[in-house]
């Protein structure tokens, strides 16, 4: 039967119906079964005529090379996806991995110019800035805000009050909160871990680094930390270095292996 043939039918049959009449449901839809199975037929047909012309296993190398150049074409742009992550955290980076998923679920930004920044430290607002964000609060300033004498009404005022009613933060001894002071690498495990409320779950004795003493106020924090992967160093090998400033890098391994417990 002809394609005319069928529409010719069709609109027969679709004029009988108006009128009451009945008509079969497989004749009704001859015409989109043509349509459908058209497309699968020209594609058969030139497969056999190519197969013809070169032979099977030509064809099959001709196809094999088509389907190597998509695949290849979407590696590059997976590739050039991957790479503007941060224009200077790149796929190898041992921080990819953590900032990904930081970036992904709205826990980070980066700069301007698009970078991250990740050997550089940290300040003390920015980290509870990054608390703050990834436990999910939204904080308003007219409710959080004067919370230390050295924090009023500034951009990380209400993140920095709120930590602070949470219990996820405390000031100096002075009364101040000292914001745009680098925060050390101590000072910065025992606000995550304070916030995120991260518990041993063994009394297996763990193994402290050699400049960590027992009756340091953060040895507690390093034993959470290491026992639960949150620090992966070799204590027998590595420093932790306490006093040192606490890198952005660092910082978000640590809050995105915390956000895998």
């Amino acid at each position: 039967m002809r394609i005319k043939d069928i529409f010719n039918k069709q609109v027969k049959l679709e004029k009988n119906e108006a009128l009451g009449g009945g008509y079969a449901k497989s004749d009704k839809h001859a015409a989109a079964k043509v349509f459908v199975f058209m497309p699968i037929a020209v594609v058969l047909s030139a497969v056999i005529i190519i197969a013809a012309v070169f032979g099977v296993p030509r064809t099959m190398d001709l196809f094999k090379g088509a389907l190597d150049s998509v695949y290849d074409n979407h590696e590059e742009i997976k590739n050039a996806a991957e790479e503007v992550l941060f224009e200077d955290v790149k796929a190898d980076s041992k921080y990819y991995d953590s900032l990904v998923y930081l970036k992904k679920n709205g826990v980070i930004n980066g700069y301007e110019d698009h970078t991250f920044r990740p050997d550089q430290s940290l300040k003390r607002a920015d980290l509870v800035k990054i608390i703050v964000s990834a436990k999910k609060q939204f904080p308003l300033a007219l409710n959080y805000n004067n919370c230390f004498k050295d924090v009023r009404n500034e951009w990380f005022a209400a993140s920095v009050c709120l930590a602070k009613d949470k219990g996820w933060i405390g000031g100096k001894i002075d009364g101040k909160f000292h914001p745009e002071d680098d925060v050390s690498r101590s000072e910065g495990l025992k606000m995550l871990i304070g916030a995120f409320d991260v518990k041993r779950v063994s009394d297996k004795v763990i193994d402290s680094y050699e400049d960590v003493k027992p009756d340091d106020w953060f040895n507690s924090d390093i034993e959470i930390a290491l026992e639960r992967g949150i620090l992966t160093d070799n204590p027998t090998l590595e420093f932790f270095k306490p006093n040192e400033p606490l890198t952005r890098g660092d910082a978000a391994q640590m809050l995105y292996r915390i956000l895998q417990l």
